[in-house]
């Protein structure tokens, strides 16, 4: 961040300002490479923090006894609002402010918000619960087996995503009749006279497919995986993120090349003149398929097994097997001192 801050706030790492956007001089190999470096080490950062930090704070709760108040399972829900939060803020107050001020404020106020953040941290190091790795006398922690699962949960999440696209698709079919009868489809810098919340209800059910989707599944990777392996598997939430960001730029790719530039879904210049309803509907195909196969391997996989712990903090188990013990004849109890004599 302190990189990308800087490139931003000195001349010699930045390529000079261009406010006629024609025949601007590109950034040199230095610039360029000042901006890579801070791009990996910014991803190095967050791949590192990002798994981790979920199973950390998540370690900070009582997880060991079955509470209907306990907010083991509240922290996941916080956790992704106030990642929401975050990226709510970024993409309006930061972003005005880089267009409205400066790119130096704009970088450097995260940059700050960052290091703060840090040294919090740090302060609080003395006051976290630092569980050592190996797993707990448990099989697993206790949860409250009634009410909607996890993989419940992801599913309705699917289904949600699935209206959020088709509602995308129709609303940019009347986008583009707006358009039409206004005879605006060949000028795509023109205002269409269509009113902006025509889009709340296909970001509604995208966010509310995000809450079912992603809490969800930050809970089912916490909750099914081996203690000693839950940063490694809270990984695997953000690997399938990015694979499918890298899989959404492949299929725009794919849709480029074989629309054709005539008919193009998603042409560059003019969006009126293209078809992004039936990239859309493409997109709806391919969650319906998604959802399918999903459904498929939900319906075969077993959650791991259960220890419901009491508030004495000894599981049923123990309990049974405490009940199930016999009592030592006096031949056992010779045998066991003799045993206990030889080990000595």
């Amino acid at each position: 961040m302190v990189m990308i801050t800087t490139s931003a706030v000195l001349p010699q790492l930045r390529p000079p300002p261009c406010p006629t956007q024609e025949n601007c001089q590109e950034a040199s190999n230095k610039q360029l490479s000042v901006l890579y470096a801070a791009l990996l080490l910014t991803s190095l950062g967050t791949g590192g923090l990002r798994p981790c930090v979920v199973t950390f704070a998540a370690d900070q709760f009582d997880m060991s006894k079955m509470k209907t108040e306990s907010g083991s399972w509240n922290f996941f829900n916080w956790y992704y609002f106030c990642m929401g939060v975050a990226s709510l803020l970024a993409l309006t107050v930061v972003v005005y402010i880089q267009d409205n001020v400066s790119w130096a404020w704009g970088l450097g106020i995260p940059t700050i918000a960052v290091g703060l953040s840090v040294v919090v941290f740090i302060l609080g190091s003395s006051l976290y619960k630092k569980i050592k790795p190996g797993g707990s006398i448990y099989e697993s922690r206790a949860r409250n087996p009634v009410g909607v699962t996890c993989l419940q949960r992801m599913g309705i999440g699917f289904g949600i995503n699935i209206f959020a696209t088709i509602a995308s698709a129709l609303i940019e079919i009347k986008r583009k009749a707006v358009a039409a009868d206004n005879n605006l489809l060949d000028k795509p810098t023109s205002i269409i006279p269509i009113s902006v919340f025509w889009l709340v209800p296909q970001y509604y059910l995208h966010g509310l497919a995000e809450v079912f989707m992603s809490v969800g599944h930050l809970e089912f990777l916490y909750d099914q995986s081996p203690e000693s392996m839950r940063s490694t598997a809270a990984a695997l939430f953000w690997i399938a993120t990015a694979m499918g960001n890298y899989m959404s730029t492949f299929m725009v790719t794919l849709v480029h090349k074989y629309t054709g530039e005539k008919r193009n879904w998603l042409p560059d210049r003019n969006l009126n003149r293209g078809r992004l309803e039936n990239y859309y509907w493409l997109m709806t195909g391919i969650q319906v398929i998604n959802l399918i196969y999903y459904v498929i391997c939900a319906w075969f996989y077993k959650y791991k097994p259960i220890n419901v712990i009491s508030e004495t903090g000894i599981s049923d188990e123990d309990v049974e097997s405490a009940n199930n013990t016999k009592p030592l004849s006096s031949n056992d109890a010779k045998e066991d001192k003799q045993v206990e004599l030889v080990r000595t």
